[in-house]
């Protein structure tokens, strides 16, 4: 069961569902308008496996050692898909966790959204 989240709270690194906390950091105009930036960093602590995805489209990949992780996708085809947060659960699968329900009224093409992984 995937679990709607939205942009507030990220901005506010609440603790969401299954007591991950996800933070958002933004800056604006720094890729070109066409496209956007999206990269994940893992807290630490934070191990297993974690990603981002734009529904079937993989943006970022994180686990244990390696951190960090960064993208760029064309805006168009960013805005047009379902933005997702995936994490490793039992026996490490790859469970789809969150989808973000009003990504197109805060993420935009030029900017890069650094999204760190605070706790899992």
């Amino acid at each position: 069961m995937t679990i709607a989240i939205n942009w507030n709270q990220l901005v506010n690194a609440e603790k969401l569902h299954d007591g991950d906390r996800i933070a958002v950091q933004v800056q604006n105009g720094v890729v070109p308008p066409e496209q956007i930036q999206i990269e994940l960093q893992l807290g630490s602590g934070v191990t297993w496996w974690k990603g981002l995805q734009a529904s079937e489209i993989v943006l970022c990949q994180c686990q244990d050692s390696q951190n960090y992780s960064s993208s760029r996708v064309n805006y168009d085809e960013f805005s047009a898909r379902t933005f997702t947060f995936w994490k490793a659960k039992t026996f490490g699968v790859h469970t789809h966790m969150y989808h973000l329900n009003d990504q197109n009224n805060h993420m935009k093409g030029g900017n890069s959204y650094l999204f760190q992984w605070i706790h899992d």
